[in-house]
């Protein structure tokens, strides 16, 4: 079929948490909520057009809300994807290129000790036509990704759930209390999820997306946070390998037109470099920035923000004027001292520059 639009693929794993999610997102462009290029997206596997009940009562937790699917305009959805997982689904992705139906593929799964993880992304590296299958990639599994809308959290799962899925109160459901077997959030996602109060049960048709769609930010800045720290402790593990390890938000930050922004951590003693400038997090919540440009560089007064728990943020800071390195008596560095009177309630800071934002751990 030739596209009339520009077209994106989403091609997911799962059968209901990830197809569900990304219809969401795809009802949120539709609706205006999120403003990105005027495109034509198809999510497979296709999901029931489904009003959604609330997921709790209790005030802790969200509550879903109604979604109607709209049904894709591109393409027609194979009834079967046949291979071996995942690499079946980035195959299946470069099809679709080869065939000129979609502008863009992505292919969204799991580590989930799939036999063929490297052979899938091998295979997505292949160009055909100048393009190439982007990978949205969730180590232990998508609902680890979800979990970091919540918190900063970097632990080894084992499973996405530990639940046997039966119904009588003897079956294992963790972090409930009722099965001895129970490893109350210690080695399953979901238990952890559950004993947070995050959510109760991913598997269920319906859309995780309503928990953490106030959240989104917060999912890409610790999102970047969980790649720093894993190129720390598992530098030299192949990505398909490791876990923890996310980069399905670049799929939701291209959906939710936070594609143009970067954010990148910088931990204390570190150094982050551009061609302009360079940014280093020093003791005590201080920074440093220096130019290192032939240019004066303007530091836009509210470049730096506090960034605060239940998502509150903060602008502060005056202008500042950076004069380059041999300009005789003028400043090229400047450090800033980032600090609050109610220290506790800071996550962390944020320096914006451009398009890039670093992200400052609290130290206190």
């Amino acid at each position: 079929m030739a596209k009339s639009k520009y077209s994106i693929l989403i091609i997911c794993e799962g059968k209901n948490t990830e197809p569900y999610f990304f219809n969401s997102i795809r009802d949120e462009i539709i609706n205006k909520k999120y403003d990105i290029d005027d495109c034509v997206i198809t999510v497979r596997p296709e999901v029931k057009n489904e009003e959604e009940e609330a997921i709790a009562k209790s005030t802790n937790k969200p509550n879903f809300k109604t979604r109607t699917t709209r049904k894709a305009l591109i393409g027609n959805e194979p009834l079967e994807i046949k291979g071996v997982p995942p690499l079946k689904w980035v195959e299946a992705g470069k099809e679709e290129l080869r065939n000129g139906t979609f502008n863009e593929v992505w292919a969204v799964f799991d580590h989930d000790n799939h036999p063929a993880r490297k052979e899938a992304f091998e295979a997505a590296d292949e160009e055909i036509d100048g393009l190439k299958v982007k990978i949205a990639f969730s180590s232990r599994s998508f609902e680890y990704y979800l979990l970091l809308h919540f918190e900063q959290i970097y632990n080894k799962f084992i499973e996405t759930d530990c639940n046997t899925g039966g119904k009588s109160p003897k079956s294992l459901v963790c972090a409930t209390g009722v099965h001895p077997n129970d490893c109350n959030g210690k080695t399953c996602i979901n238990g952890y999820a559950r004993l947070k109060g995050y959510w109760d049960n991913s598997k269920e048709d319906k859309s995780l997306f309503p928990l953490i769609k106030d959240n989104i930010e917060l999912g890409f800045i610790n999102s970047e946070w969980l790649r720093a720290l894993s190129n720390i402790h598992e530098n030299e593990v192949e990505i398909y390998n490791r876990n923890p390890f996310v980069t399905t938000d670049k799929l939701v930050r291209r959906l939710t037109g936070n594609n143009g922004i970067y954010w990148q951590w910088v931990f204390v003693n570190e150094l982050a470099k551009t061609t302009a400038i360079e940014i280093k997090s020093l003791e005590k919540n201080e920074i440093l920035i220096t130019n290192i440009s032939d240019s004066i560089i303007i530091i836009p007064s509210g470049s730096f923000t506090k960034y605060k728990t239940n998502n509150q943020q903060e602008f502060f800071g005056d202008k500042i004027i950076l004069y380059p390195k041999n300009t005789k008596d003028k400043a090229n560095k400047v450090s800033i001292k980032l600090e609050d009177k109610e220290k506790k309630n800071i996550l962390f800071f944020i320096f914006k520059n451009g398009n890039f934002k670093y992200v400052f751990e609290n130290q206190i």
